[in-house]
């Protein structure tokens, strides 16, 4: 019996540590990154495999081999976990700036999901909140009478509910400029790879896409709001290329002054996102913030109890916008939680 549990665990050893070795490939190949947004379920499971070694081989652990392939998972998912995880919790625990540092800015980031029926819940907690701009994904056709509820508190409004596969809005209860709605590039007439039939992606469809616009604040300068929705990392170049055409975008905007935010589908631990914020110009403040699934996403799938296990929703900004708090707000009906964040604006 023992020789048989140390045969699976070999066998689920080995797997683990390919796993990391694709993984860590995902700096270079696109598709394998995908795997880096589970970095911390390996974590956990790295540190499960080091307690099924102790009991099924005691001391014999150690022997240089085996410390290796117990070693290796566990390290490449801790380089890559756990500095954002350490930087949420000091974010949390140290407040980066006071109302009192400039014009004060509260927005809220939020992927509505396009089926959302509790639309009665989203206006309820817009209003609780109450704050001065709000920047939706997925901003469908279902999800339009919305804009009629917020019209009297919101009335600059910049979206494109009315067309297919263009799912993203501003609303701001301060005047708008130069509002500009762009589609991410895609490839017409594209015939559909392996990856596009498995997920049922169509090559010559766009999608998102971002919505932009100039915010005048009273007392201070315009701040560029952008949002975006981009897509699954899975087929790999779909996102690659939404995330060269958003640096196109943070380019037309002095970075200092710059919003942005959105449902990325992109964890921080990935090599993807670890790019962009590089070449971005602007501060992520989202850490580690778990705002996907929501039990909207368990429902779906027979109403069972689950946790949101991936921050892919991001809010990033220019040195101009110094963040004051930052939170994941409540659920309402999407199968994403919104994000509340607030800034002190230079003048």
């Amino acid at each position: 019996m023992i020789s048989l549990l140390r045969f699976f665990y070999w066998l689920a050893l080995l797997g683990l540590v390919s796993l990391q070795a694709t993984a860590l490939l995902g700096s270079h190949i696109y598709a394998f990154d995908a795997i880096n947004h589970f970095q911390p379920f390996l974590l956990l499971v790295s540190v499960l495999s080091l307690i099924i070694a102790i009991l099924l081989f005691g001391k014999h652990i150690f022997r240089p081999f085996h410390t290796l392939l117990l070693g290796f998972p566990f390290v490449v998912s801790s380089v890559m976990v756990l500095p954002h995880l350490a930087s949420h919790w000091l974010q949390a625990s140290t407040p980066i700036a006071t109302s009192e540092a400039g014009s004060p800015l509260k927005v809220i980031s939020f992927n509505l999901w396009a089926g959302n029926y509790k639309q009665d819940q989203v206006v309820a907690f817009v209003r609780e909140e109450n704050p001065d701009v709000i920047l939706f994904q997925e901003f469908a056709a279902l999800n339009r009478r919305l804009l009629k509820a917020f019209r009297t508190d919101y009335p600059y409004q910049v979206h494109c509910a009315h067309r297919a596969h263009c799912k993203v809005g501003i609303l701001s209860r301060y005047r708008l400029t130069d509002e500009a709605i762009q589609p991410f590039s895609f490839r017409q007439g594209a015939k559909p790879k392996f990856l596009d039939r498995v997920f049922g992606e169509k090559p010559e469809r766009p999608s998102g896409p971002i919505a932009s616009a100039r915010l005048h604040l009273p007392g201070a300068k315009p701040v560029h709001l952008i949002t975006a929705h981009l897509r699954w990392p899975l087929p790999g170049d779909r996102q690659r290329q939404q995330f060269h055409t958003l640096l196109g975008e943070l380019k037309n905007h002095p970075s200092e002054r710059t919003l942005l935010t959105g449902d990325f589908n992109s964890t921080p631990w990935s090599f993807a996102l670890g790019a962009f914020d590089k070449a971005a110009g602007l501060e992520r403040h989202t850490k580690a913030i778990w705002t996907f699934p929501t039990p909207r996403f368990y429902e779906e799938l027979g109403g069972y109890e689950g946790i949101a296990f991936l921050p892919i929703d991001q809010i990033y900004s220019g040195s101009d916008l110094r963040l004051i708090s930052l939170k994941r707000g409540p659920y309402v009906g999407s199968d994403h939680y919104p994000l509340i964040a607030e800034f002190a604006i230079s003048p």
